[in-house]
């Protein structure tokens, strides 16, 4: 069956969250070791899907910061970002962590190169960076009043209006 069956009626609340666990934890033993799949093969696959979006991430930071300071810069973040103690206990772990990592990180790259240039296709990109990083943490929508405010103080104080949350499309640029 794809999924355990419920605990049985009439348990207390704690017998039955205990059933429930229980219930769980067989099911995953069943999945494993019962199955006829090789239980290497199965943790192998699901720990290079967590790990491809910490890679992809760390590529994402290097060349962020190869763009702002060169090279050298480049080169300190990625290996700051490769030894972060919570990338390194976590980063194999199969979680969506890694892609709500990865994907908040590009919502902010994107974000930053609109304010920098305006137009509509970063308008684009960054939109389609901050709906996949909502698609993948609820958590991830605290990105949105952190993206307003900052659009509203960067058109309040003068900066380029390229961040201004009124234009969008531009004056007919790429």
């Amino acid at each position: 069956p794809p999924f355990p069956p419920p605990p049985p009626e009439g348990l207390d609340p704690l017998r039955r969250l205990h059933a429930t666990y229980a219930a769980r934890y067989a099911h995953g033993l069943d999945l494993f070791y019962r199955s006829g799949n090789s239980p290497d093969a199965l943790l192998l696959s699901a720990r290079i899907m967590a790990i491809l979006p910490m890679a992809a991430c760390g590529w994402l930071v290097f060349h962020w910061a190869r763009r702002w300071y060169g090279l050298p810069g480049g080169l300190v973040a990625v290996g700051l970002c490769a030894g972060h103690p919570l990338l390194l206990a976590h980063g194999h772990i199969a979680r969506d962590d890694g892609l709500t990592a990865v994907t908040v990180t590009a919502a902010v790259w994107t974000f930053l190169r609109w304010c920098e240039t305006g137009g509509w296709r970063p308008c684009l990109t960054m939109g389609l960076s901050l709906g996949a990083a909502l698609a993948t943490k609820p958590s991830a929508a605290l990105l949105l009043p952190v993206f307003l405010t900052a659009a509203v103080l960067s058109a309040r104080r003068g900066l380029p209006a390229a961040c201004s949350p009124w234009r969008v499309a531009g004056d007919g640029e790429t």
